[in-house]
């Protein structure tokens, strides 16, 4: 920060910083050697004139986003993943004023699919998604979300090749339980199983 300061701080120039601001702030405060909120605060404030703060995912963006995870994983082609994108986009940008316009038959006629799999990867992340927007220990993360489709995929994937017969579903409930609660809980599940 101090040296973009520095460097670009020249009549008529501008220059974004994107950045996590409790990130920034902590770093502010350890370069200042554990300075006061106030003195950060006001550090920002002197250097970023206009904050424009990016809103966390809510259910529909998460939604949305586990949609396309699930569409490009599937091997559909370019233009029906792009038909899909335009789509869940203008679902985004008119749910506000008209209602949920998402339906799963409408995404996969979109994706010229029929494959059960992928209808069923779908149907999984509308049912994720309410708790990976919500959960205070997600918040819509986007890399925590990819992380957990991830490690769904990979437990499905090791239960099917051991012939366990284990519904994604349930795997996906394991795996959102670790992550949305604390350590004594998971002890206590794993503990009963």
């Amino acid at each position: 920060l101090e040296a973009i300061r520095l460097f670009l701080f020249l009549p008529n120039t501008a220059f974004v910083v994107a950045a996590d601001e409790d990130m920034i702030r902590h770093a502010v405060s350890q370069h200042f050697h554990d300075s006061d909120e106030r003195l950060v605060t006001d550090y920002l404030d002197k250097l970023i004139q206009v904050p424009v703060y990016v809103p966390r995912p809510g259910i529909l963006e998460i939604r949305a986003y586990l949609t396309m995870l699930n569409a490009v994983r599937s091997g559909c082609a370019e233009d029906k993943i792009a038909a899909l994108r335009d789509f869940l986009i203008e679902d985004l940008r008119h749910s506000w004023e008209d209602g949920d316009g998402y339906d799963v038959d409408k995404v996969m006629g979109l994706l010229g699919s029929a494959e059960p799999g992928l209808r069923n990867q779908i149907e999984l992340g509308l049912r994720m998604a309410p708790t990976l927007a919500q959960s205070a220990k997600v918040n819509g993360n986007p890399r925590i979300v990819k992380r957990m489709m991830n490690v769904v995929r990979m437990r499905a994937s090791v239960a099917k090749r051991r012939v366990m017969n284990l519904d994604e579903t349930v795997i996906a409930k394991l795996a959102l339980f670790e992550r949305c609660t604390d350590s004594k809980s998971i002890q206590a599940l794993q503990h009963e199983i």
